[in-house]
Formats: C-alpha cells, structure tokens, sequence
C-alpha cells in the first residue's frame, strides 16, 4: 500500500516529451508480460501480446510499466483459471494516440460500477479470491499515470464477457527536443 501511495505522489506532475524519454509500448507491454509470465502461469492463464511494432509515446517508462502491471494483475485476478489475458498495443485511426489495452476473459464489471472503478479505494463488488485483498488503488493509479501523460483511461465491460481497459497517449513526435 505503501509503495501505491508514493507512486501516486510521483504522476503528478504532467510529463514534458524529450528525445530522453521515448517508449516502445510494444516493447514495454513484453516485458510486462515477461515479469508476471510466473503469476499467469500459475494462475493458469495465457497471457499474449501483440500489436504494432514502433509505437513510440514520451514518458516515464517505470510510471507506464506500473500502470500497465496493475492492470494485467487485475486481468488475471478477475478472470478464470484456464482463461487469457491479451495485451494490445497499436495506433489510434487518426494516428495521434497510442492505445494500450488490456483484454480479458473475467467476471466483468455491473454497469452501475464502471463509472467509480477509477476512483482512489474504490471494491467492486465482485471480489474473487485473487482480488480480495486489494485496496482499491490500482485503477486510481492507472488513472492518474495516463493523465500525467497527458491521456486519458477508459473500461468497456459486460458481466460475465469480460473486460478492456485501454489506456490512451498522445503519440511521441518524430523529433522530439532535447
């Protein structure tokens, strides 16, 4: 809890693009799934990624990792033994944003929830055996990551289908300054 508190002193500060700061989310979205690659497993869950390579974003790398963990731990968490989870990478239709989204195949979220689950504390209702000892700052975090990179989170959810959070950043420039 400790460690979620002081990360969510650190997003709060907006992120300014440099050449110094550039991420490859496919790449960043990789080795995410290569630190949880033990907990999936033993979860039983597959967990792919996949996507476009080359989408660059100007930020804090550790500060996008964290958020994009918590997310994926949630996906597992929520989602039965034998299920997937997917993680998405690739650029928006009008080619200003990189999207991030995280798939899976859980309980889904009530309607009336969705609307609170980015909310600091906020418990769904739901809690699985994998979940219930949260604190509900996960998704705060998450939250407040994507804002500090000037994007913005978003949940599509159906009971019983499953969910996909999606983060979204504005695509880093091609010359960035220094």
């Amino acid at each position: 809890m400790v460690s979620d508190l002081i990360l969510l002193m650190k997003v709060q500060e907006p992120i300014v693009a440099s050449a110094k700061n550039r991420i490859n989310l496919l790449q960043l979205a990789r080795d995410v799934a290569g630190q949880l690659a033990s907990k999936a497993e033993a979860a039983h869950i597959a967990l792919h990624v996949g996507g476009s390579e080359g989408v660059i974003v100007n930020g804090d790398s550790e500060q996008i990792k964290a958020a994009l963990v918590k997310l994926v731990e949630n996906a597992m968490g929520y989602s039965p033994s034998g299920s997937s989870v997917n993680i998405a990478v690739s650029q928006s239709k009008d080619g200003e944003h990189a999207l991030l989204h995280v798939l899976d195949q859980g309980i889904g979220i009530p309607k009336d929830e969705q609307r609170q689950v980015f909310e600091r504390f906020y418990r769904g209702s739901h809690q699985t055996d994998a979940t219930h000892e949260g604190i509900g700052l996960g998704l705060a975090i998450v939250k407040h990551v994507v804002l500090t990179h000037h994007g913005s989170a978003t949940l599509w959810s159906s009971q019983g289908h499953g969910s996909t959070f999606s983060m979204v950043f504005p695509l880093a420039p091609q010359h960035t300054e220094q």
